[in-house]
């Protein structure tokens, strides 16, 4: 019963470690209507669908995903990230398409999302807890890339006491409708700041 626990595992989790790779050409599906309809209405804690917490040299590339119970792919205090060729399809609350949440270095490159949410989201914790990590997103690129529907191509924040710095967005499209394409968000008693953002050569309707 997931009532009975406090927070919600990743479909696929790994914490710790070192060189660790998900590639090729299947899909991952999850069956979502529990966790979009009486999760939701009980709040009951979603899991995501990838998380990769404390990790480094993350690769990700050429598969599929459709459906999330929550955020597709959150990387957590991981270093050194590839994301590649992905094609991403969730529709619901809260499925967000890839968090960056305290990473530094990062590519991400040539993926397709068509996300219930925000399509790429740069955060570093919330509140107390990200200005004690300390711990800044920093040095991400995200090029070549096309979202088709989403709240946000590019959203900042909200959780971002720890720093957002240095993120460039190039090259990118969106295909159907997003209500902005990039929205920086968070509110007085946050903390954090936010510098070095570029976007450049995007096109959306």
């Amino acid at each position: 019963d997931p009532a009975l626990y406090p927070e919600a595992r990743a479909l696929v989790m790994a914490v710790g470690a070192t060189n660790v790779s998900v590639t090729g050409s299947g899909t991952f599906e999850a069956k979502v209507a529990y966790w979009h309809v009486e999760a939701f209405k009980k709040r009951i804690p979603r899991p995501r669908f990838f998380q990769f917490k404390d990790c480094g040299n993350v690769r990700l590339e050429g598969f599929k995903v459709r459906n999330s119970p929550n955020w597709t792919i959150h990387m957590l205090c991981t270093d050194d990230v590839t994301i590649r060729r992905l094609d991403m399809r969730c529709e619901g609350p809260n499925t967000d398409g890839i968090d960056l949440e305290s990473v530094q270095r990062a590519l991400i490159e040539d993926c397709r999302l068509d996300q219930g949410d925000d399509g790429f989201c740069m955060k570093s914790g919330k509140n107390a807890e990200g200005r004690r990590r300390a711990r800044p997103t920093k040095d991400v690129t995200i090029r070549n890339c096309t979202v088709v529907n989403g709240h946000t191509l590019l959203g900042i924040g909200s959780e971002l006491s720890g720093g957002i710095e240095n993120i460039t967005l190039e090259n990118c499209k969106v295909e159907g409708e997003v209500w902005r394409v990039l929205f920086i968000k968070t509110n007085p008693a946050r903390g954090g700041y936010v510098k070095g953002v570029k976007v450049r050569n995007v096109k959306a309707l």
